[in-house]
């Protein structure tokens, strides 16, 4: 599929389907497959038969949720990716899927200029990995966004501390 050889990529996933047609994940890989040929109603039918097939599988409810994102539909976008994030956050036992989960809900809630969700989302991605500069800087632009742009700048000011000369941060800090 990265490489566009689609129809290759057809023909391998048509085959597997056959043997292993229940397979959650193969839908995802068509999903891949149909976005990848601009087939965005492709795409959500093989999302939705990925969710359908594991409705409490995390990987299929953020992906389902992306693919809603894609198709322009807020409220099962974020409905997906919030149940996402809570299914994960049951299992408790892997940060790292949890951070994971919690920027792609932030890009979908971004991506409709639900920057609170959005900030909400990244504060508790800070909580898992505290140290991580473009992290820090996207939540304070979703701040910023938001409406709490001192939170934003007090953010900003110490990661400019740290790295005086980046530019993407000094034009954040400039828009809050």
């Amino acid at each position: 599929i990265e490489n566009k050889a689609l129809n290759a990529a057809a023909a391998s996933l048509t085959k597997l389907s056959k043997e292993h047609g229940r397979d959650p994940r193969l839908f995802l890989l068509g999903t891949q497959l149909a976005l990848a040929s601009g087939n965005l109603d492709g795409a959500l039918a093989s999302a939705r038969r990925a969710y359908d097939l594991a409705p409490r599988w995390h990987v299929a409810q953020i992906h389902l949720g992306e693919v809603f994102a894609k198709a322009g539909k807020e409220s099962e976008a974020l409905a997906m990716a919030e149940l996402a994030i809570d299914q994960v956050r049951q299992i408790g036992n892997d940060p790292n899927a949890q951070a994971q989960l919690l920027r792609k809900g932030a890009g979908i809630a971004q991506q409709f200029s639900n920057h609170a969700l959005a900030s909400r989302w990244l504060e508790h991605v800070l909580e898992l990995i505290p140290g991580d500069l473009t992290l820090r800087n996207d939540f304070a632009r979703s701040l910023t966004y938001a409406g709490n742009p001192k939170k934003a700048v007090a953010i900003l000011s110490e990661l400019l501390g740290q790295q005086p000369d980046h530019q993407g941060l000094l034009l954040n800090r400039l828009r809050a």
